[in-house]
């Protein structure tokens, strides 16, 4: 990705979303099938799986009640596809090739033969149980890997760059720790020894925070703002409401019954945004993360929701992490001093304005463009 980046220095202004979607796409879907599908080969960053993203998500109340017309989608050709939205060409492409990959791994990874070991050659090789290994089931594995992961990913890396931009202090002290860690820029370390760069950590934490701030990026698909529902269906819920110890308004403690079988959701973004956890909540803030001695603490990681929590916790969030870590660090080492922003948002831009799942704002939102220059 760097070696792209610094290959468009003075060509002008290039969508920072799709750029960075090109990366995200390209390295989990290799790490997910032992191949690429070449995003990143490609002369500029167009086509790229932004836009079929934001155009799935945006259909979403109307296939959710027709469920029938999303299946019925995978069996229409690519050619008459390609005549609706040439747009959309390489990105359906991309997910059309996605059951010939997994196909390939199931049959050259379940042999113990590859030199390369995928996550689904992984998966075949290991202890699960059989009906835990079938094609259709690992269908749908790949399904959520190769459309969950890549979007919201590039977004909060589009998201951690916009601020490290825009506050140069934030971005000369991690620049500062990274080179102080890696002696060759050309020779990252491992992502566990990345992981061990406290203020590092904190620009990445700080970014999954503010994942949803659309102000900088729309976005397509981010499961931080969605209502993160469940359903207790063997158990009344006891929810208590301890706000009357601090205004005095209400009882001290008030106690309500949640009967079985009922939905309960929330959005992560209350919690992200709450002054009483996070001051300052709208602040772009590492330093929230670390200690008066600059370490890395764990106080506030119960309260990061931007993989959900419990059962339904996102199950590639090592990934996320490992594919943030790498290109941070990375774009803090070779791009980031030479990287300009231009905000194209508008009066509004910043405010929620539609729901498809999640939260999003008006469709005219353009978020932001960067460019290369010389230094």
């Amino acid at each position: 990705m760097c070696d792209k980046l610094l290959a468009q220095c003075g060509r002008g202004w290039f969508d920072a979303g799709g750029a960075f979607n090109c990366f995200t796409t390209d390295a989990i879907v290799e790490y997910c099938y032992g191949e690429s599908p070449g995003f990143l080969d490609q002369e500029g960053w167009e086509p790229n799986c932004k836009d079929v993203f934001e155009a799935l998500e945006t259909r979403s109340h109307f296939t959710r009640h027709l469920p029938w017309v999303r299946r019925m989608l995978y069996w229409v050709p690519l050619s008459i596809m390609r005549t609706i939205s040439s747009t959309y060409d390489a990105p359906l492409r991309y997910h059309v090739q996605m059951p010939g990959r997994l196909k390939r791994v199931i049959a050259v990874g379940g042999t113990g033969e590859a030199t390369l070991r995928p996550v689904f050659a992984e998966l075949l090789q290991s202890d699960l149980p059989p009906q835990e290994k079938t094609p259709k089931r690992l269908a749908y594995d790949s399904n959520g890997a190769a459309l969950a992961g890549p979007q919201s990913t590039a977004t909060t890396l589009s998201n951690i760059v916009y601020h490290l931009v825009k506050q140069p202090d934030i971005a000369n002290r991690l620049q500062e720790e990274v080179m102080a860690n890696v002696p060759d820029p050309a020779e990252l370390p491992s992502w566990p020894t990345l992981e061990k760069l406290p203020y590092l950590s904190a620009v990445i934490l700080e970014g999954l925070r503010l994942i949803f701030d659309f102000s900088q990026e729309r976005l397509s698909y981010e499961p931080s703002q969605e209502r993160l529902a469940r359903v207790a269906v063997d158990e009344d819920l006891q929810y208590e409401d301890h706000r009357g110890m601090e205004n005095g308004s209400l009882p001290a403690k008030t106690v309500y019954t949640i009967p079985r079988g009922t939905a309960v959701g929330m959005s992560a973004c209350l919690v992200h945004l709450d002054e009483s956890i996070f001051p300052e909540p709208n602040e772009f803030r590492p330093e929230r993360w670390l200690d008066d001695a600059g370490q890395r603490h764990s106080r506030l990681d119960r309260y990061l929701l931007s993989f959900s929590k419990g059962s339904r916790f996102c199950v590639g969030f090592q990934l996320a992490y490992c594919v943030l870590y790498v290109g941070v660090a990375e774009l803090a080492l070779r791009v980031l001093p030479r990287l300009e922003v231009r905000d194209r948002r508008r009066h509004g831009d910043d405010q929620v304005y539609d729901d498809h799942g999640e939260k999003e704002p008006r469709k005219t939102t353009k978020g932001y463009d960067m460019r290369v220059v010389d230094v």
